[in-house]
Parts: C-alpha cells; sequence; structure tokens
C-alpha cells in the first residue's frame, strides 16, 4: 500500500476521501506528491483517541484500520459528490515505518504551513457542548463587527433567558482543554500557529480562526485589560463572586491556543515551557511536537534530530545541548526539580529515572520557579556572563564553571500546592498566612536579623516584583473588612510564586571575608525538595542561582532557587569583586 518516499523531494502523500452520504462506508485513496510542486490540500489537526477503540475504513481498496475519533471525522468531512483532499497524519505516514515517520515529521511545519486551510476537528457535540450555540453567537458578535459596545450588551443586558451569554458559555466549552481533549494535544500548537488559514470544527459546524481572534481581541480589551469596563462592570453589580464566575467563562478565551502565532521562529526552551501542560503519547513528541516552530539555530542543531530510533534520554539530554549551545545560557536548568517531595508526584507525575539529574524530564512539569512575566521585571544573579559549558553525553555529565556562595542551614515548611477556593475563603488565606508566619519566625530567630529585613524577606516571596506589597507582617495579619481584598491579592501572589516550594537560609562560606557581619541573612525559595547541607551556587550564564548536591565526588542538580540578595547582577558581582572563585561543577 505504501511505496517510498524520496525526502530530498519533500515527498509526501495526501488522502482523497471519497464523496458519500453520512452512512456510507467511508472510502479513500492515497496520492503521492512532492510539497515542492505546491499542491493544493487541506490538513487536518485532531486527537488520535483512544488507541485501542479501532474501526475499519477502504483506503486504495483495502481495508485499513483507524481509530475511532477518526473514523468520526471523516464521515463529518466527507463531501457529498466530491473528493476532499487532505493531509492526515495517520493516513499519509507509514506508521510502521519508523524512518519515514521521522523523515515525515521534519515536514510537519512546511505541510500545514502550505495548506490552503487547517481543520482542527475537535470532535463531536455532546450534552455539555451545544455547537450551534456556539455559532449562533459568533454570527452575531460577526454581523455587529465584534464591537466593545455589542459583546458587553450582549452579555449584561437583561435579555429574555440571556440568550447571548449561556451561547457564550457553550463558545467557552469548546475552547476549553477541559470539556475537549484536542486542547490538550501537543502537536496542535504548531499546527494550528502554522495556519494559514484555519476553522474550527464540531460536528457540522464551523467557525473560523479569524473571527475567533477578533472576539479574543474584544475580550482582551474589555475585560482583561487594565480599566476594563466589563469588569468594573460586573464587580461593581455582583462583587467578588460574579467577577470569579466570569473570569471562569472568560478564561478559556485569554491568551488562547489559537491566537498564539506570535510563536513561530520562538526559543526552544520558551516553546517547551509554553507547552508543558500538553499530552503526547509517544514522550519524543513533546519535543518533535514543537520543533516546527523554533529558531532555525535551535532547529538544525543535531541534539534534536528527530529520529524515532532514539531513546527518550538522549533527546531530552541533546534537548538541554541543544539550548545551551544556541543560547549560551543555563535557563534550561531551573526548569528540572529531580528532587520532587512524593506529595506532588500526584499533580506533576513521577520524573523518570534515567536521566541525569540536569535534564528536566518533558513529560513531567513542576516549574519553572519565576514565572516568565515576573522574570522581565528583575536581571539574573550572573548577569550577562555567557554559560562555560561541556558535555559528556555517553557519561550523563555537564559540567558548568560557576561559584559556591553558601550552604543552607535550614529549610522551613513546605508550602502546599492548594486547590483554589471557588469564593474568598478565609480558612484558605488563613492556611496560606500560616506558611508564611512559620517562614518569618525562621528568619526572624536567624543572627544579624532585624525588623528592617522585612522588606527583604516579602521580596523573596514575590521574586522581587514591583507592587504594593506590605512592609511588615503587621499588614498581612488584618483580616479587617477594610484590608481584606489586599490581604487576599497579596497571599494569592505569594501562593501562585512560592506553591509546593519552601524557605530557606543561607551560611555564607566562612572564606568569605569580605562579607559585612551586619548585612541581613542571605535567604530563598526554593523546590520543596532541597535540604539542609545543600550548596547555594551561581553558575555562568544561569539566571537564577542553583542548588547542587554532593554525591559521589560529582554534583547532583536540586533547584533552581530565588535569593533576592543576589539578584540583579549580584552574584556576578561578588565573583568579580574577590568575594567568591570559579570553580568547575561536574553535574550527573
Amino acid at each position: 500500500m505504501y511505496s517510498h518516499l524520496d525526502s530530498n523531494r519533500r515527498e509526501t502523500r495526501l488522502v482523497a476521501i471519497k464523496p458519500g452520504s453520512r452512512n456510507d462506508d467511508i472510502r479513500c485513496g492515497l496520492i503521492q506528491i512532492s510539497l515542492s510542486d505546491l499542491p493544493q490540500y487541506e490538513a487536518l489537526s485532531y486527537v488520535w483517541g483512544d488507541p485501542s477503540d479501532r474501526t475499519m475504513i477502504v483506503l486504495d481498496g483495502q481495508d485499513f484500520s483507524v481509530t475511532k475519533n477518526l473514523s468520526i471525522a471523516l464521515g463529518y468531512l466527507r463531501r457529498a459528490s466530491e473528493e476532499r483532499v487532505m493531509w492526515i497524519d495517520a493516513i499519509c505516514i507509514n506508521q510502521s515505518d519508523t524512518e519515514e515517520r521521522s523523515a515525515q515529521v521534519v515536514l510537519m511545519a512546511d505541510i500545514y504551513r502550505g495548506a490552503s486551510r487547517v481543520v482542527s476537528w475537535i470532535g463531536e457535540e455532546d450534552d455539555e457542548l451545544d455547537a450551534s450555540k456556539a455559532r449562533y453567537f459568533m454570527y452575531h458578535a460577526a454581523a455587529n463587527d465584534f464591537s466593545d459596545d455589542w459583546v458587553m450588551s450582549s452579555i449584561l443586558e437583561g435579555e429574555e433567558k440571556h440568550m447571548m451569554r449561556r451561547c457564550l458559555l457553550h463558545l467557552s466549552n469548546l475552547l476549553s482543554p477541559k470539556s475537549r481533549t484536542y486542547w490538550t494535544r501537543t502537536w496542535i500548537t504548531q499546527e494550528i500557529a502554522l495556519a494559514q488559514n484555519g476553522i474550527l470544527q464540531c460536528s457540522e459546524v464551523v467557525i473560523s480562526f479569524e473571527d475567533l481572534r477578533r472576539l479574543f481581541n474584544t475580550f482582551d480589551r474589555i475585560f482583561w485589560s487594565n480599566s476594563a469596563p466589563l469588569a468594573l462592570k460586573v464587580m461593581r453589580d455582583g462583587g467578588v463572586d460574579a467577577l470569579l464566575a466570569m473570569r471562569a467563562v472568560l478564561g478559556w478565551l485569554h491568551n488562547h491556543e489559537i491566537d498564539k502565532r506570535q510563536s513561530v521562529d520562538a526559543p526552544l526552551l520558551q516553546l517547551l515551557i509554553e507547552n508543558h501542560e500538553k499530552l503526547s503519547t509517544d514522550p519524543l513528541d513533546k519535543v518533535y511536537g514543537v520543533l516546527g516552530l523554533v529558531d532555525e539555530p535551535s532547529r538544525l542543531h543535531p541534539g534534536v534530530k528527530v529520529n524515532y530510533g532514539r531513546t527518550i534520554r538522549d533527546v531530552y539530554m541533546g534537548v538541554v545541548q541543544t539550548i545551551v549551545e544556541t543560547t549560551a545560557k543555563l535557563d534550561v536548568l531551573c526548569v528540572s526539580y529531580p528532587e520532587i517531595d512524593e506529595r506532588l508526584i500526584p499533580r506533576f507525575g513521577a520524573r523518570r529515572t534515567d536521566l541525569p539529574s540536569w535534564v528536566p524530564d518533558w513529560s513531567q512539569w513542576t516549574g519553572p520557579l519565576i514565572q516568565s512575566d515576573t522574570k522581565r521585571s528583575i536581571k539574573g544573579t550572573a548577569g550577562e556572563s555567557p554559560a562555560s559549558v561541556s558535555f559528556q553525553m555517553e557519561e550523563g555529565i555537564m559540567s558548568a564553571a560557576g561559584f559556591r556562595v553558601g550552604t543552607i542551614s535550614v529549610c522551613g515548611d513546605e508550602n502546599p500546592v492548594r486547590d483554589s477556593p471557588p469564593s474568598h475563603d478565609p480558612e484558605y488565606y488563613a492556611d496560606i498566612f500560616s506558611v508564611v508566619q512559620s517562614w518569618h519566625s525562621l528568619l526572624s530567630s536567624a543572627p544579624g536579623y532585624r525588623s528592617a529585613h522585612e522588606a527583604l524577606f516579602f521580596n523573596t516571596l514575590i521574586f522581587g516584583t514591583d507592587g504594593n506589597w506590605p512592609a511588615t507582617m503587621d499588614r498581612i495579619k488584618s483580616t479587617s473588612e477594610d484590608t481584606s481584598l489586599h490581604r487576599a491579592a497579596i497571599l494569592e501572589s505569594i501562593q501562585d510564586g512560592c506553591e509546593g516550594k519552601t524557605f530557606f537560609l543561607i551560611n555564607t562560606d566562612a572564606q568569605d571575608a569580605v562579607v559585612n557581619m551586619d548585612s541581613p541573612p542571605k535567604m530563598g525559595i526554593a523546590c520543596s525538595g532541597v535540604r539542609g547541607g545543600d550548596l547555594v551556587c551561581v553558575l555562568l550564564g544561569c539566571f537564577l542561582p542553583v542548588v547542587l548536591r554532593p554525591y559521589d565526588g560529582y554534583f547532583k542538580f536540586v533547584s533552581g532557587a530565588y535569593v533576592h540578595a543576589l539578584m540583579n547582577g549580584a552574584g556576578i558581582d561578588g565573583l568579580e569583586c574577590g568575594e567568591y572563585d570559579l570553580d568547575i561543577f561536574d553535574l550527573i
């Protein structure tokens, strides 16, 4: 059935879906083409579904097994009286040929970029989703040019039975990964981002990407921007609970996958971070599934060469090598938390046991320690210094230049991962405050501590971001009505940044005679796997300080850390002033 494809000629196959009615058997034919000839076709973006739940179609006169989800999609995509030519990975690629799969994945960016249209199939309607109501809202929004006034009035005005508001809820469900598994799939990121023209299809309902993007822009103006009129009105008329309810509905329309066209030619680390929650059947596809969007130096690096014959260990180590050698930065280290607390495994998943500690497990997620928007407001500990790194890939060793700052003397209680409360639950905020209070008690018992150091304490908990943050514990103790919203915002921000993490104090190395004994205690935040005796170090080219653990003549990476006193280039300044000695750390 499958003839050889010449990768030098950029050959692939297309599938011609034969015409028929809804209950007819699905019949298709293969067409071998070269992308260099600029053929006309559409490309399908979809979820394979349960690989064990399969059915038969007819392909070139022979029975051919496909997943049930693909079979259903073909039934809706088929036209009544003419062929429809599409590229569909499960049919167009010989999935049993590892060499062909590897070569075709290299072409996938060109395949989706060259399609006349990308069809995002998200499944059939069900009891929770009436796609026709979503289309009804989009039709009237488009008829009113997606104007701010129309969208606001359609949601807020007291029309009979709140028809538009209910239609908007169905649209939100259509776009939500909680109700549609399509949005949880790794591969859709590049398939949507590369589409020159795209549509969303649910059963027979079709909505264009362009219309959705115009609606997203409207909501960005009226709900998500500063002084957004819709958000202010909902808050004024219905209070905090009404605002939270509206955020729950509109949340899936903010920074949505369909609106991420800016991801093209992005840094590899950025794409891996942005898509960390996406799923793939093959762990290799957590990497291969975004390569069509990465910048050219990363895409061409041998460390991420597409080859389904490679081991997961080899590919994941290759990702680190690629990022470090193309950027001269070691920031990739700080998304790896090999010492994750066992209580967090149900949420983040168990880490692979065959990976060196310096290699993030891209199929599991616990970071990064500092969110990307926070990172833009502060400068790194190593300044602009480039990474100085060498690799022994077969042995799983990365050697990095840096210096030791001190040793963790004591760690506080772990701040647990918590589910957000449905409303402003006093007990929820009391629990967060209790952890903050215990950390503060740890600090206040440290030698040299003074009350003036509380500002540094809170700068540590919020990662040095700007804002109206309290300078003392007293300001977040108060539970009065006048301060409750402000207190809640502070504690929520601390929880968001510090969940699953712990506070620690550092003993500065005794050889550091330059340190002022009257300076405040050095303190930091890191993942809950750190412990007393671990080393706090700065590695050249790494944005954050890191926690390393001596092990049999080598070092294991434990966590990235936020140490406010070392940020904004203070770490590298200390090296240049002679406070620290440059060394090489062999990480395994």
